[in-house]
């Protein structure tokens, strides 16, 4: 775990350990957010700072996306998507 989560973080972080776990992480961010009746953006925050991003399913982007990022159902393009980067990684992008 890279960030301090919040009290309230970490109890968003047990909820989507407590369903995804026994799935073994077969799962997407969306379909976290509406089993936990969460925000899809804080779902992946949370998913990211506790270190587990990289455990669920990606979310296809579908035919004829063109040039666009979609992870978790964050979709961003070109500039939007460094922007968002860089404010989530603190990295130059």
């Amino acid at each position: 775990m890279n960030h301090k989560l919040t009290p309230k973080s970490q109890a968003l972080a047990y909820r989507i350990w407590c369903y995804a776990n026994p799935r073994e992480w077969n799962v997407t961010i969306p379909e976290l957010a509406e089993h936990l009746d969460a925000n899809r953006y804080k779902v992946q925050l949370t998913l990211r700072h506790a270190g587990w991003l990289g455990r669920v399913r990606g979310v296809s982007a579908g035919f004829g996306s063109g040039n666009r990022f979609e992870r978790g159902g964050l979709i961003l393009r070109g500039e939007e998507e460094r922007y968002v980067i860089h404010a989530i990684t603190g990295f130059p992008v």
